[in-house]
């Protein structure tokens, strides 16, 4: 029997500290004004908060048997998920860990 389900949503999801109130309204409200201009950045932001919302309006309206849980990760590393011609292509976190290794932004001690 299933006890409990965890989703993995995102921290783009909410603004400020994370809690069940502080809401990314703010990116919705932008996608909704600009449509298909949105930036991507802008529709990632507006789906993982429509999403993670979604997820807890059911919980609250179908009173499942199990509970659910909230991951609410900074950042996820793994493979690309997609072809890149170069590593310098990489984009998303997976860049930012590349960036983060490379130590190319540390001066030589002196």
């Amino acid at each position: 029997m299933t006890r409990r389900v965890s989703a993995v949503p995102s921290l783009a999801g909410l603004r400020g500290e994370p809690n069940d109130t502080d809401w990314n309204d703010e990116s919705i409200a932008i996608a909704k004004a600009q449509g298909e201009a949105t930036p991507a950045a802008v529709k990632y932001l507006a789906s993982k908060t429509i999403a993670e919302r979604a997820f807890w309006e059911w919980l609250e309206e179908h009173k499942p048997a199990f509970d659910g849980v909230s991951l609410l990760p900074a950042m996820i590393f793994g493979p690309p998920t997609a072809y890149t011609a170069s590593a310098n292509d990489i984009n998303g976190s997976l860049s930012e860990y590349k960036q983060s290794t490379e130590c190319s932004h540390l001066s030589a001690a002196t």
